[in-house]
């Protein structure tokens, strides 16, 4: 790696990552690994086709299973015609709820919403709200609303969508601090996931400073504040995706907890050795996290030959803002790959 304009390391050179490897966000195009040519094992490159195929209907359903802090919230989507075999449970990060972030509902563009994206390809799509978060129960304390307890709400979440769809495990996504919420959970219940998929985070060493913790055990959630924390994305944003987005934020998420801040998950990290399912590590091109230094490193010495990185153009951090389509496609087509639907999927 060499160093980046700000003295930070900038990913556009890469030594080795073990069976795996990374497509560069600045030049878009494969880096030989000292393998034979094409693609590098583990690799797999973010197409920019769009698939317009939708599946006849989707249905939704609201559930609340109970957590050891009173009930966790669950906003379930499959397609009409049933459920379908592959069953996926979609974790937010430290600001707004799942059925904020992963169900933007766009006027006029049916497959915007990550969840109706899966939904309309056969997946039977769960988002969970945290505890303390969204339309779950709040916390007896926000500021111990942090990973390890984040986790215990995952690990209900599993047992319940399990027991109603016979199943003994499922497939796991975490975004943002959910990377680290789902780390910790497909640590300590390896038997319960099937594949994982992690977007805009590893639970890594820490690699930045963190700001210090705020005094409030709330935060109020404004619409200047995102745009403020987003600043150098925001050309990257639709602005109709972006007014739905708030409008959920406004719903859902008008305040939500500051216990993240507090997480001590993010000194500690959770070590690779502990992953030991499939994984695919997805994230936009012009994402910061992608500056991270331990996140090469952390992705080689995770001891699985099915792993994937993948770095997809045209997106930052807030992805489901801006080409959610691109993102959701390799979703699918991870997730898919356990029961045989990535050919029908091309």
């Amino acid at each position: 790696m060499r160093k980046g304009s700000d003295g930070g390391q900038r990913i556009d050179e890469l030594q080795n990552v073990g069976r795996g490897g990374i497509m560069l966000p600045s030049k878009l195009r494969w880096l030989e690994l000292g393998l034979k040519s094409g693609a590098p094992t583990g690799c797999h490159y973010a197409t920019l086709e769009k698939r317009e195929d939708y599946m006849g209907g989707i249905a939704s359903a609201e559930h609340r299973v109970a957590g050891d802090e009173g009930k966790v919230y669950l906003w379930e989507k499959h397609p009409a015609a049933g459920p379908g075999r592959n069953v996926v449970l979609l974790v937010h990060g430290a600001t707004y709820s799942g059925r904020t972030v992963f169900d933007v509902q766009v006027p006029g563009r049916a497959e915007w919403s990550c969840m109706d994206y899966l939904a309309g390809r056969g997946f039977d799509v769960w988002a969970i709200d945290i505890r303390s978060y969204g339309q779950s129960d709040r916390a007896r304390d926000d500021f111990a609303v942090t990973a390890e307890p984040a986790s215990r709400d995952v690990a209900a979440a599993v047992e319940y969508i399990c027991g109603q769809r016979g199943l003994t495990a499922l497939d796991l996504l975490g975004f943002s601090w959910g990377t680290r919420i789902t780390s910790i959970y497909t640590a300590t219940h390896p038997e319960r996931v099937q594949r994982l998929t992690l977007i805009g985070g590893a639970p890594t060493a820490p690699w930045r400073q963190r700001p210090a913790p705020s005094a409030e055990r709330r935060q109020t959630n404004t619409r200047d504040a995102f745009l403020t924390r987003t600043a150098d994305e925001q050309r990257l944003m639709d602005p109709a995706a972006l007014d739905a987005f708030m409008a959920g934020v406004f719903k859902y998420d008008p305040t939500s907890p500051t216990g993240v801040q507090r997480d001590p998950n993010f000194s500690e990290g959770v070590p690779p050795s502990a992953l030991r399912c499939p994984l695919l590590f997805l994230d936009g091109a012009h994402d910061q996290a992608l500056q991270n230094p331990n996140l090469i490193p952390f992705f080689g010495e995770i001891p699985v030959e099915d792993k994937r990185f993948v770095v997809v153009p045209g997106n930052g951090h807030w992805w489901a803002l801006e080409n959610p389509s691109l993102v959701c496609r390799e979703i699918a087509l991870f997730f898919g790959a356990a029961v045989g639907m990535a050919e029908a999927m091309e």
